[in-house]
């Protein structure tokens, strides 16, 4: 490829805190393609989380017709989030087709019953002789929420033994890598996507720049060497990578926190409420333990906060009430706190 892996750059994650001394943290020099924000196809999770894997594709197994109708109603059962429907289904399934497994386990990951689809995944590994893809994929999503990083090696490396690496495998991949705080790993998929000559999208990027959540004080910085890497991989931030990035930016200076937003400005993302919600929190750096429950406790936990951080929070929620965000409670806690220090 034109590129040098992801690996190979020289701002790779491996040096990163080596390295970082002499890197300005400003977004200026970016230039993203201007492009309209696709719609999310899920409702997001609060984390910003956007994958969606679908349970569609039966390989070269044959289906009976009866098979066929069951993951029809199954999948239909797990969209709606019925998955005591789809259990009782498939509890009368005593066939050996993989994409049936797949459906049921993709009803599981949606209707966000993982401890189940752990089990319906043992199901099918001891009754089925070979497995396709989406039942790795929606294992690695599966394994990943409930925090099994073993299994999800164990998954992992019998999925590139048995399957063609894919678009898809990779985003179940690197999202497991997000549940776990992981974002080493994150790189080295993304790495393996460019070596493949597979095209890296924004979705991963996305939960790439989740992963870093989880890596303690250095987080923002792992965080912005990933969003570093979307225009050279030529992808267009959209308004997950923001929330995500924001997000790892609880441990960063207001001006790494303002520069990021004014890239997502510049690139005419239109803020939603947990953007909104993440922003604020980051900006005003709250402790994810702390409870604001009213705004005259927010008030004086305020309190203490700088002038100019205080002053950027107002100045975020006047662009989202500008946008019509509908603000998350929290929100309008902070909102009706920073009234009160007339702000």
């Amino acid at each position: 490829m034109a590129i040098p892996t992801i690996g190979q750059r020289k701002w790779n994650l491996l040096t990163l805190f080596g390295a970082l001394t002499t890197v300005c943290f400003g977004f200026s020099g970016f230039d993203f393609a201007q492009s309209r924000q696709e719609p999310l196809r899920t409702v997001r999770e609060r984390a910003g989380q956007a994958l969606s894997v679908s349970a569609s594709g039966v390989g070269n197994f044959p289906l009976a017709p009866q098979e066929k109708k069951l993951m029809g109603i199954i999948s239909s059962a797990g969209k709606e989030g019925k998955w005591t429907t789809a259990k009782s289904l498939f509890s009368n399934y005593t066939g050996v087709a993989p994409p049936v497994f797949s459906a049921v386990l993709h009803a599981a990951f949606r209707c966000r019953q993982y401890r189940e689809g752990a089990k319906v995944y043992q199901q099918c590994r001891k009754r089925c002789k070979k497995v396709h893809a989406p039942v790795y994929v929606q294992a690695l999503r599966i394994f990943g929420k409930l925090r099994e990083d073993g299994v999800v090696r164990q998954v992992w490396a019998e999925a590139l033994e048995e399957c063609e690496f894919s678009s898809v495998l990779a985003s179940a991949r690197i999202a497991a890598a997000a549940d776990a705080g992981d974002p080493e790993t994150a790189e080295k998929v993304l790495d393996l996507m460019e070596k493949k000559e597979i095209s890296i999208d924004v979705h991963h990027m996305s939960s790439a720049i989740r992963a870093c959540w989880g890596w303690g004080k250095n987080r923002h910085k792992a965080a912005k060497y990933f969003f570093d890497l979307c225009p050279q991989v030529g992808v267009t931030p959209n308004l997950i990578v923001f929330t995500n990035l924001i997000g790892a930016y609880d441990s960063a200076s207001l001006e790494d926190i303002a520069s990021a937003y004014q890239a997502m400005k510049k690139l005419e993302v239109v803020a939603d409420p947990a953007f909104a919600e993440t922003y604020l929190v980051s900006v005003l750096s709250k402790p994810k333990d702390l409870k604001l429950r009213t705004p005259a406790f927010a008030a004086k936990w305020l309190n203490d906060k700088s002038v100019d951080r205080l002053r950027a929070a107002q100045e975020g929620l006047s662009d989202f009430e500008k946008d019509g965000v509908k603000l998350t409670a929290l929100s309008k806690t902070l909102k009706d706190a920073l009234k009160k220090l007339d702000f």
